[in-house]
C-alpha cells in the first residue's frame, strides 16, 4: 500500500510540494514510489555533492518509466540516467556545488528566479495555471548558462 500512496501523494500535491513534505517529514533522504518505481529523493546540498562526486552513482538517477510519469526524463542534472551525458556535465555542477563558485551561484538565482518570476505569463496558460515544471526548468538553464 506504502508505493500507492507515496505515488497518489505525488499526483495529489504535485512533484515539488510532494517532495517538500517527505523531506521534512522523513529527513534528507527519502524513498518514495512513483508510478511504481521506486526512486530517492536527496535534499541536503553536501549528500547530492557526495553523489555527483563519486563515479559509482553515475546512472543511478531514477528510472525511465518513474521520471516519464512526472515528466522529467533526461530532463535536468539530477533527473538525468543516461550515463554518458551524466559524465560528461557532471565536473559543470560539481564545481557550481563547492567552494566561493557557491557563494556566486546564490546570487545568479535569486537574480534569475527574479527575472523569471517577472516573466510569469510566459508559463501561464490560458486558464491561469502555472506550469512550475517549465518555470523551474528555466531557471535551471539560465542560471547554467550564466555560471558556465
Amino acid at each position: 500500500i506504502g508505493p500507492l500512496i507515496s505515488h497518489g501523494r505525488f499526483l495529489w500535491m504535485g512533484v515539488g510540494n510532494a517532495c517538500n513534505y517527505y523531506n521534512k517529514t522523513y529527513g534528507e533522504f527519502v524513498r518514495v514510489w512513483i508510478s511504481g518505481e521506486e526512486t530517492f529523493i536527496i535534499s541536503k546540498s553536501s549528500s547530492v555533492f557526495h553523489v555527483m562526486k563519486h563515479w559509482h552513482y553515475v546512472s543511478r538517477f531514477g528510472s525511465k518509466l518513474g521520471l516519464q510519469c512526472i515528466g522529467m526524463y533526461e530532463n535536468g542534472i539530477i533527473f538525468n540516467n543516461n550515463p554518458a551525458h551524466w559524465k560528461e556535465i557532471r565536473p559543470f555542477f560539481t564545481k557550481a556545488l563547492s567552494g566561493p563558485g557557491l557563494v556566486r551561484m546564490i546570487a545568479i538565482c535569486v537574480q534569475s528566479t527574479i527575472d523569471h518570476l517577472d516573466r510569469l505569463e510566459e508559463v501561464t496558460t490560458e486558464v491561469g495555471n502555472i506550469n512550475v515544471l517549465n518555470l523551474m526548468r528555466r531557471i535551471m538553464l539560465d542560471t547554467s548558462n550564466k555560471l558556465f
